[in-house]
């Protein structure tokens, strides 16, 4: 009867703990919509405050690591981008593909859009040989990808 009750208990706190999960997700989804929205208005400044908001909230959730987390630098990274705060947003790229390469290995779809980014980002620097060794690598991950699928 024990075992019964403990098993119980222990699949309604996952279930609980997955509803929490479930609604922070959502949560988190919806500032990364509003936060959108303030970019569209060219209000980078309110924007970027709302992105570190979410970022700390993501990092509460999720831990460090987690995938969730490198999307939110991207999102600051990128904001800093649109403002031309290049030099700013670089350890933000950076930061976010470290996350993506530890979540993912070195081999997914999300390591190679992190690179991409960082490619992007080196040409509007003007480190075009810096740029060509980012999109090269996203290139071969991309090929290796379509080929396995």
């Amino acid at each position: 009867m024990k075992t019964r009750v403990k098993a119980v208990l222990i699949m309604f706190l996952l279930l609980l703990f997955g509803a929490f999960a479930c609604a922070q997700k959502k949560s988190l989804d919806e500032m990364d919509r509003k936060i959108g929205i303030i970019c569209q208005q060219k209000r980078y400044s309110k924007a970027a405050k709302a992105a570190k908001e979410a970022l700390a909230v993501t990092k509460e959730i999720f831990g460090s690591d987690h995938p969730q987390v490198a999307k939110s630098l991207t999102n600051i990274a990128g904001i800093y981008n649109m403002q031309g705060k290049l030099v700013e947003a670089e350890p933000l790229y950076k930061r976010a593909l470290k996350t993506r390469e530890k979540a993912f290995k070195s081999n997914y779809p999300e390591v190679a859009e992190e690179l991409e980014k960082m490619a992007k980002l080196y040409k509007e620097m003007g480190k075009g040989d810096e740029a060509k060794r980012f999109e090269e690598r996203a290139r071969k991950i991309r090929l290796k990808t379509t080929l396995e699928t």
